[in-house]
């Protein structure tokens, strides 16, 4: 099961579907069903809700998809990001087995480290926001995907995540597209 999907990642869990059973829970998509299968994958899509602070995401996919979770019962579950923390903390407190597997790309605490900027108070309460749910799905994920040596190490020193559960997966290449250019000699 994937939290969250991205264009990105679409390629991965259709490949994957096609070895194992494979569901997504999305946010938003107010003009789709709430559930629907597509290329063969099992959608459920959580309301789309707002409360100004741009973090409404995390709390309906915790809130609506637990239920499905407990219903389809996943053996994996794959959050894009951060917006797997709620779900992640209430299945831990319900202890759930389903393995959580967090990808990170970056770390706010890590983005906004030296930076002297004022916020207001809306963006102080995004910021702080969004530190605290990284908090709760780091302490919450029994595995992390990172794309980089860096985030590796923002996991590491910031959030205190054992290295043991970190896996460091570069982004691919498609080298039917993409070749590099031959060296010319000097």
């Amino acid at each position: 099961m994937s939290v969250g999907p991205y264009p990105l990642i679409y390629n991965i869990i259709k490949e994957t579907s096609k070895k194992h059973e494979v569901f997504v829970i999305a946010s938003g998509w107010p003009k789709r069903p709430a559930q629907e299968i597509i290329d063969g994958i099992k959608v459920y899509r959580t309301p789309s809700i707002n409360f100004g602070i741009e973090k409404e995401n995390i709390i309906s996919l915790g809130l609506v998809g637990l239920p499905v979770v407990l219903r389809e019962k996943p053996q994996v579950i794959n959050s894009q990001g951060f917006d797997g923390a709620l779900l992640f903390k209430l299945l831990n407190l319900i202890r759930n087995k389903t393995k959580k597997i967090l990808a990170v790309k970056s770390i706010m605490k890590a983005r906004l480290k030296g930076q002297k900027i004022k916020l207001n108070l809306e963006d102080t309460i995004r910021v702080n926001g969004q530190k605290m749910f990284e908090q709760i799905a780091a302490k919450n994920s029994d595995y992390f995907v990172v794309q980089s040596k860096y985030a590796k190490k923002e996991l590491l020193n910031l959030l205190k995540v054992n290295p043991k559960k970190i896996n460091l997966i570069y982004n691919g290449v498609n080298c039917e597209l993409f070749k590099p250019t031959k060296k010319k000699n000097k």
